[in-house]
């Protein structure tokens, strides 16, 4: 297994943007097993882990929880943590941004995705990861399979929302050199934790936190869904 993961290494270094002298990269992180070891491998560009928090009373336990976690992850990787928080006024900023970047989707994260995206670019960064497909990716069940293309449908939206702020988003695990790789260990019987966590061999304390994480991205509320949440563009357009 060691080559296969050393080759997983080297194709999720390659799907990931690269710092220039004037901008930053930022992870979206969760404190998960996928963004964790993203933002290992990225570690010698020094980006800044970003946990979006949504701005409601019933996830406030919750995101507490999972910032703690994040932050204690980010200190071991001697990386900077950041929160940005999307309240209901920026969700529906986010709606706007989409829909002037040609999205028209009824994914109630997207204009989440959208509004910190706008954030990001506004504090000089040049470059969005994502751990998106990560858990679909190493599904064994085809059932679970058969969601990638809709992920990298969605992939393909989140991309139209950088590209109109100037940003590079990357999801590396929906890349197809990545799914290459990891669809081969998949079919050698090897589990998900296994070969991720091969990758995190140089951060023993991760690993460690790892064994009792608790952490996950926000969740929208339905309270910040207009009644249309996307305007379909007029036929012709």
């Amino acid at each position: 297994m060691l080559a296969a993961v050393a080759a997983l290494k080297n194709v999720l270094q390659g799907c990931m943007p690269c710092v220039t002298s004037r901008r930053r990269i930022a992870i979206l992180f969760t404190g998960g097993l996928d963004s964790t070891v993203l933002a290992a491998l990225a570690a010698h560009q020094r980006p800044v882990l970003v946990f979006g928090v949504v701005l409601d009373r019933d996830c406030r336990v919750y995101n507490a929880r999972s910032i703690l976690y994040s932050r204690r992850i980010a200190a071991i990787l001697g990386l900077t943590f950041k929160t940005i928080g999307i309240s209901q006024r920026d969700y529906h900023d986010g709606i706007r941004a989409m829909l002037s970047a040609g999205v028209y989707s009824k994914d109630r994260d997207l204009p989440a995705a959208a509004f910190l995206v706008k954030a990001l670019r506004a504090q000089g960064v040049g470059g969005v990861v994502s751990g998106m497909g990560s858990n679909e990716l190493f599904s064994a069940s085809k059932r679970t399979l058969s969601m990638i293309p809709e992920l990298q449908a969605a992939y393909s939206e989140h991309r139209l929302l950088g590209r109109a702020e100037k940003i590079i988003f990357r999801a590396p695990f929906l890349e197809e050199p990545v799914i290459k790789v990891v669809r081969g260990l998949v079919r050698s019987g090897h589990a998900r934790t296994d070969v991720l966590g091969a990758l995190l061999a140089g951060y023993p304390d991760v690993c460690r936190l790892m064994k009792k994480r608790v952490s996950g991205h926000s969740m929208v509320p339905k309270r910040f869904l207009p009644v249309r949440m996307t305007v379909e563009p007029e036929k012709g357009v």
